[in-house]
């Protein structure tokens, strides 16, 4: 089970981080910058996996309430198979990308 808090959470600051990042005084100060713009590129991948996965969490529920939809009922069958698999290997995938970070892989 994904810690969809904590994923909301990054997914916040991650935004909030692209808004810091074009404040001119932060862009002036070099130092901080360059921290927020590593702490915004770390969390990149992670939010653009998540996003991913709430969009394939969507369409599997749009597909499944297609089921009782005669016109629509053979493509949500072909499609619900296919978007559980991709489910898994995004959890898989969140799972790996919140693993925390070796510091010495940076060197």
């Amino acid at each position: 089970m994904l810690p969809i808090e904590k994923l909301k959470s990054l997914s916040e600051r991650h935004r909030e981080l692209e808004e810091l990042l074009c404040v001119p005084e932060i862009i002036a100060d070099t130092r901080r910058y360059t921290l927020l713009r590593r702490e915004h590129a770390d969390l990149g991948a992670i939010v653009e996996t998540f996003a991913r996965h709430q969009k394939a969490t969507t369409q599997l529920a749009d597909d499944r309430g297609a089921l009782t939809d005669p016109e629509l009922r053979s493509m949500a069958e072909e499609e619900i198979p296919l978007l559980e698999v991709e489910l898994v290997e995004l959890e898989k995938a969140i799972e790996l990308l919140l693993l925390p970070t070796d510091p010495n892989d940076a060197r």
